[in-house]
């Protein structure tokens, strides 16, 4: 007979077990299903292959957190996040504040344009999605001080604050 299965009924100690000749394989009537090879086994190995089953499957969860934890990209290493809060907590406004990078021997314009930055204001400044992490700063205050900062990594950098 082939491609047809054979199954056998049996009743043992109360319940009820479909057995398939051809593989071994078996179906309890609780909806359980073996291999076969559980009636070689004694219930304490059968506990043991099941805690193994476990480990393994946590294994495999751990493994997929990892991975998927590894794929998130974070804050440093992302070129589209490149936004840093300038905190001005001094006594005077910031009148002028320029940004350039490191490879650059010119400031450009200023980045507050027509505003300031009032004592205990902030302003928040996108470095946009340049491959360049490294900055000089330069803050202009309305007393006439200047304020140079080198090598600012704006890459690691959320929230940079002027103080005295």
């Amino acid at each position: 007979m082939e491609g047809a299965t054979m199954n056998r009924m049996t009743f043992t100690a109360g319940r009820v077990e479909a057995r398939n000749h051809f593989t071994g394989a078996s179906s309890y009537g609780d909806g359980r299903k073996t291999d076969g090879m559980d009636v070689f086994r004694g219930k304490k190995e059968l506990i043991m292959e099941r805690k193994l089953n476990c480990r393994v499957m946590l294994g495999v969860l751990m493994a997929v957190v990892v991975a998927a934890a590894s794929i998130g990209v974070s804050p440093a290493a992302s070129a589209q996040d490149k936004r840093i809060k300038i905190l001005n907590e001094t006594s005077h406004t910031i009148i002028r504040f320029y940004a350039s990078n490191i490879g650059t021997d010119d400031w450009e314009e200023d980045i507050l344009g027509d505003d300031v930055l009032g004592v205990g204001q902030t302003v928040t400044i996108n470095f946009g999605t340049q491959d360049y992490c490294l900055y000089d700063f330069k803050a202009v205050f309305d007393d006439g001080d200047t304020l140079v900062r080198n090598r600012i990594n704006v890459c690691e950098t959320s929230v940079y604050r002027y103080t005295e």
